[in-house]
């Protein structure tokens, strides 16, 4: 039987997460998940990651997205998905018992893993003092979060006004989206880490992230691009290259995002 998420339960998640570096805050949260309800799911690549509830995804959006929103610009797309949210619908969100007890789609939770994979380097390099993640488990109940997350898809969610490149390549021939190729710099291999591509040094094993060298896919909107246009293993990486796409500067939001 699936539990509620704010039940008392034998492996409830803890209040808070502190440690000495977000690095490691992540890795707490990531073996924490990994005892959950509903152990790991496999993506469509093959990825495997710990299997979430849409309402633990509302409480870790909101756990991240608190600890420093400016570098995680567009957390209320993980939110949305989160409340089985659609651009068609304007602002409704299912906010009922059901939808928060079921498990959330594993693409989504393979994003929203690999997005706060990315996320907690950009934290580290803040060198913000006492790294903590808050967790509130009444996070998808929560009436102010609800109002939030629709104050930022009525600003922003529906109706992107530019392209946001996707690390997919264009066919040169079909013009769709095909699988991507990534290359690193000389002195580096690509491995794969938690099912992201990264470039490791051979010799000194930093990390840097990968090229892609193709023609990219682009689209609008992150949520209304997965499940319609692209093909389902493709689309598992729409939010994080948005994500990654306005954090790097390249486009402003509509407006700004305050801390």
């Amino acid at each position: 039987m699936r539990r509620s998420i704010g039940q008392p339960a034998r492996n409830a998640w803890p209040p808070f997460l502190t440690a000495s570096s977000w690095d490691n805050i992540y890795a707490q949260l990531w073996d924490i998940a990994l005892r959950r309800p509903g152990g790991t799911q496999t993506s469509a690549d093959g990825t495997l990651a710990p299997a979430l509830t849409n309402g633990e995804i509302q409480m870790i959006v909101r756990a991240w997205q608190s600890a420093r929103r400016s570098l995680w610009p567009l957390w209320y797309q993980f939110a949305a998905a989160a409340y089985n949210w659609n651009p068609d619908n304007g602002d409704r969100l299912d906010t009922s018992a059901k939808w928060r007890d079921a498990f959330a789609d594993v693409e989504i939770v393979r994003e929203l893993w690999l997005s706060t994979f990315g996320l907690r380097f950009d934290l580290d390099a803040t060198q913000l003092p006492k790294p903590r993640l808050d967790l509130d488990a009444e996070t998808f109940d929560d009436a102010v979060w609800q109002a939030e997350v629709r104050a930022e898809l009525r600003a922003d969610g529906a109706s992107a006004s530019f392209k946001i490149p996707l690390p997919a390549c264009k066919d040169p021939k079909t013009g769709k989206a095909t699988t991507p190729k990534y290359t690193c710099p000389r002195g580096y291999k690509l491995v794969v880490i938690n099912g992201i591509p990264m470039c490791k040094h051979i010799t000194s094993g930093k990390l840097a992230k990968p090229k892609l060298e193709c023609d990219v896919v682009k689209v609008d909107d992150p949520i209304t691009a997965i499940g319609k246009s692209l093909r389902k293993d493709l689309a598992t990486v729409v939010i994080v290259a948005a994500v990654l796409y306005l954090v790097l500067g390249n486009k402003p939001r509509h407006r700004a995002q305050g801390d």
